[in-house]
């Protein structure tokens, strides 16, 4: 439906989507959810969302994907889909409130939940589907082709290499971070209540985002500082900057927050010279 109707804005120039030569391929996808036969689509209102998790706890169901492949040289449209089986862990309704109150990822989402987000805890188990069709098979050909055409470029090119390893240094960095500031327990999450999970990893979520504004924030004083000294600082030296440092944080003992302070502070704390 989704490729039709976008199909029919392009045919009554209801789209400034940009053609060349007339020819164009229109992809689409959409979401369903299917439990006990019934076909679940995305909730109508927040009681709605209440009952489809209700009803999807403690068992399982199958979330499918399908995608509609339009050309317009060929008019011919193409379809394929893939079904998962998603088990999900046994919810109290405090766990069903609370992630409704928190979170508004239940309003577009069929099934009322989202894979990627704040739900995912909600999920004990996956198992894929193992019918595919000739479509599907050929999109994970076409995939391992263009894996295929770059391995060669990444060997035999260096740039190519340094962008990498920079993007692969920049996730080590945050992930570094992550597991400094999770030190309790062991670095885990032993919390055994939904809620109380969500609410440790929120809390570091919380904590990572405030070390990184910081650093970032007295990372370009210092920046500014080192320019007026007369220094040279280029582009792509700073593309080798991280605000994931974590070497001047104290994790241990107390913290106070006088937040009346803070917020009057009219500068940053002076520099330290190193």
């Amino acid at each position: 439906m989704k490729c039709v109707s976008v199909l029919k804005k392009i045919e009554n120039s209801q789209t400034n989507i940009r053609i060349k030569n007339g020819k164009y391929l229109i992809i689409a996808a959409d979401t369903m959810v299917i439990c006990d036969n019934e076909v679940i689509g995305k909730p109508q209102n927040k009681e709605d969302a209440f009952r489809i998790l209700k009803l999807l706890s403690g068992r399982s169901h199958y979330l499918i994907t399908g995608v509609c492949i339009y050309d317009s040289e060929s008019t011919e449209f193409e379809e394929i889909f893939d079904s998962t089986e998603v088990f999900f862990s046994k919810l109290s309704d405090d766990d069903i409130k609370s992630y409704l109150n928190e979170s508004d990822e239940y309003r577009t989402r069929a099934g009322a939940y989202s894979l990627r987000e704040k739900a995912s805890l909600f999920i004990s188990k996956l198992q894929s589907h193992p019918r595919q069709s000739n479509l599907a098979k050929a999109i994970q050909e076409y995939g391992k082709l263009i894996k295929s055409i770059y391995i060669p470029k990444y060997i035999c090119r260096e740039d190519q290499q340094r962008r990498v390893s920079l993007q692969l240094n920049k996730g080590e960095a945050l992930h570094s971070l992550r597991g400094w500031l999770l030190f309790a327990n062991e670095g885990k999450l032993r919390k055994s209540q939904l809620q109380d999970q969500a609410t440790q990893a929120s809390s570091l979520t919380l904590v990572t985002n405030a070390v990184i504004a910081w650093n970032t924030r007295y990372m370009q004083a210092v920046i500014a500082q080192l320019k007026e000294e007369g220094h040279t600082i280029r582009d792509s030296d700073l593309k080798h900057t991280s605000p994931c440092r974590f070497d001047h944080i104290n994790k241990h003992g107390k913290y106070n927050f006088n937040v009346d302070e803070e917020m009057n502070r009219k500068e940053l704390r002076p520099l330290r010279k190193p």
